[in-house]
């Protein structure tokens, strides 16, 4: 269900601040720290499928301008005509300067 929003087990946070605090998994928290620098602002459902959806279509069809890259998310179904191009181009920026291209 896509419109669900999502929910924590209870002592889901707990468990895991535990597991990324160990000594062990030093890699891990740096990995989930950049995620979650990635992410940033981007938390809801439809953020995060804005985000990834950016990422994909500049990482696969690599678009020469904004305006490719709106049409390449617009043409992809319904459900992406959602996204304006100012967020897309937000998104963009994020990835570019996050993530790199």
């Amino acid at each position: 269900m896509p419109g669900k929003p999502l929910s924590l087990v209870p002592d889901a946070v707990k468990r895991a601040a535990a597991v990324l605090d160990s000594s062990e998994a030093h890699a891990t928290r740096q990995r989930f720290d950049r995620v979650a620098g990635l992410v940033a602002g981007f938390e809801s459902s439809f953020g995060l499928e804005l985000l990834s959806t950016v990422h994909w279509v500049l990482e696969q069809e690599k678009p020469q301008s904004q305006s490719e890259l709106v049409a390449s998310i617009h043409a992809w179904n319904e459900r992406k005509k959602r996204f304006s191009p100012r967020q897309i181009d937000l998104a963009a920026n994020v990835v570019t300067e996050k993530v790199g291209r």
